[in-house]
C-alpha cells in the first residue's frame, strides 16, 4: 500500500498492481492508471543509467564481433626490439602478423604448418635472405622455433611482442591488429610497390614504416604522436573535436625524422635527400593502401586507419571514430 496526497494505493488480488484509491471515500480512481509492482528480478533505471547500459551492451557486442574478427595484440614495448631490426627484416615481419595463430601455435600456410621453405616462398625470398630473416626475427625472440619431426623447423609467435591471444609480458597498453584489415592493406601495398615507377633504383620496404608506427597511434584520435598513451578527455564528456580545439597542441605528432629512425632503426640526425624520397614513397604507398593518411603542413600530421587498429572499444568517441572512418573511405572509395 502507498499514500500519496488524498490518493491511497491498494494491492490489486494479482499482487502485480496498485490500484489508486480516494483516501476519504474509499472509491478507485479511474481516471488515474494502476500502477505496476516491480518485481524481485526488475531494476528501477533512470535515463542516463538506461543510456550507460546501452552504450555498455554495444561496446560489449563490438568487443565480440571484433574478437570473431581475430586480431593479434602487440605490446606498446615492442618498439625497443623493433629499433634494433634491419628495414627490410620490419617489412617482411608484419607479413606474418595475418598468419599468427592463438598462444604461439604453428604458424599455417594453405591449412598446413610452414615450415623454413613455406615461410621463406611464402615471404617470396630468396634462401639466403629468408633463413637471415627468421634466424634474426628468432634472435630477438619475436619467433620461436617449434620443432616437428627429424631436423623440421616450424614457427610460432614468442608471446613476448605480439601474438595471438594474451601477451606473456603484460604492457599497460597493448594495440590489437586485425589480421584480415591488415591482409587487405599488405596485399594493396604489394600491387602499389609492384607499379611503382622507382622499384627498378631502389627497394621499397613501406610496411616497416607501418610496423613501426602501429605502436605510437593515439588511442582515442588515432594520431600518430608522442604522448600515445594520454588520456585527453580526462572524464569529460565534450568529446575529442572540442578538447582538441580548445588545446591545439594538446597532441605531440611524431616528426618525419622519428618515423624514419623507427623504421630503420638508425639513429640519424638529419635525413639526407635520398631517405627524404624514398620515406615520401612510403607514405604515398601507405596511403594509397588505406593503411595512414597524412597532411603536410609546419607539422606532419598523420592518422592511422582506425579499422586496422585499437587499444579498447570501451574508450572511443563513436563520433570522432565515425568521422576519421569517413575519412579513409572517402580517400580509398
Amino acid at each position: 500500500m502507498k499514500i500519496n496526497d488524498n490518493i491511497i494505493y491498494y494491492s490489486s488480488q494479482c499482487g502485480k498492481y496498485t490500484i489508486p484509491h480516494d483516501k476519504e471515500t474509499g472509491k478507485q480512481i479511474y481516471n488515474l492508471p494502476p500502477q505496476r509492482v516491480l518485481q524481485p528480478y526488475e531494476l528501477i533505471m533512470s535515463k542516463d543509467s538506461i543510456k550507460s547500459f546501452k552504450e555498455k551492451k554495444k561496446k560489449d557486442e563490438e568487443f565480440e564481433n571484433n574478437k570473431k574478427k581475430g586480431f593479434v595484440h602487440q605490446g606498446r614495448g615492442i618498439q625497443n626490439p623493433l629499433g634494433q631490426l634491419r628495414h627490410s627484416t620490419l617489412h617482411y615481419l608484419i607479413k606474418l602478423y595475418p598468419l599468427f595463430r592463438y598462444d604461439g601455435d604453428p604458424i599455417l600456410i594453405n591449412g598446413k604448418k610452414a615450415n623454413s621453405t613455406a615461410l621463406i616462398e611464402y615471404l617470396k625470398l630468396g634462401t639466403t635472405a629468408g633463413s637471415q630473416l627468421l634466424n634474426e626475427l628468432v634472435d630477438k625472440e619475436v619467433l620461436k622455433v617449434i620443432k616437428g619431426k627429424g631436423n623440421t623447423k616450424y614457427y610460432g609467435s614468442t608471446g613476448k611482442f605480439v601474438i595471438k591471444g594474451q601477451l606473456k609480458d603484460k604492457d599497460s597498453w597493448t594495440v590489437k591488429v586485425f589480421q584480415e584489415k591488415l591482409q587487405e592493406i599488405i596485399n594493396n601495398v604489394e600491387k602499389e610497390i609492384k607499379n611503382h615507377p622507382e622499384k627498378e633504383n631502389i627497394e621499397l620496404y613501406p610496411l616497416a614504416v607501418l610496423a613501426a608506427v602501429i605502436p605510437f597511434f593515439h588511442f582515442q584520435t588515432f594520431f600518430l604522436c608522442k604522448n600515445y598513451d594520454e588520456d585527453i578527455l580526462k572524464g569529460q564528456e565534450e568529446g575529442i573535436l572540442k578538447v582538441m580545439k580548445q588545446s591545439p597542441t594538446i597532441i605531440k605528432h611524431l616528426p618525419k625524422i622519428t618515423l624514419w629512425r623507427l623504421a630503420t632503426g638508425k639513429v640519424t640526425k638529419k635525413m639526407n635527400q635520398a631517405q627524404r624520397r624514398k620515406l615520401d614513397i612510403y607514405f604515398e604507398i601507405l596511403c594509397k593502401a588505406g593503411a595512414i593518411n597524412y597532411w603536410n603542413g609546419r607539422k606532419t600530421l598523420i592518422l592511422i586507419n582506425p579499422d586496422l587498429v585499437f587499444v579498447s572499444n570501451k574508450i572511443k568517441d563513436d563520433s570522432w571514430y565515425e568521422a576519421v572512418t569517413f575519412l579513409f573511405e572517402q580517400a580509398n572509395p
